[in-house]
């Protein structure tokens, strides 16, 4: 028996943002959030497609540092939608992200 496997391919956030022309925003919560998730952070202009609904994915954390790489699994190994409803429209697949 012949058994062929395809694994996920692995890359780094900032080689994936630079192939893709996407930029990393990380805003700050008001002091009314508990410290743990202080910020967030996503890609600006970015989805994810779970069937044929879109969502906004983003990853939480006490440093900008740690809310993009909570970010990161969030994202990895799911089709994105970059400008969804605009002209520009573009779909693609993300590996598996890392920092």
């Amino acid at each position: 028996m012949e058994i062929e496997i395809h694994r996920y391919d692995c890359q780094k956030v900032e080689e994936f943002a630079d192939a893709h022309g996407l930029k990393m925003v990380v805003r700050e919560r008001g002091a009314n959030h508990h410290p743990s998730v202080r910020f967030y952070a996503s890609f600006e202009g970015i989805e994810a497609k779970d069937g044929c609904i879109l969502s906004g994915p983003f990853g939480n954390g006490a440093t900008p540092e740690e809310a993009i790489a909570n970010y990161l699994p969030v994202i990895s190994k799911r089709t994105l939608v970059y400008h969804a409803y605009r002209e520009d429209r573009r779909v693609f697949d993300a590996p598996i992200l890392v920092v």
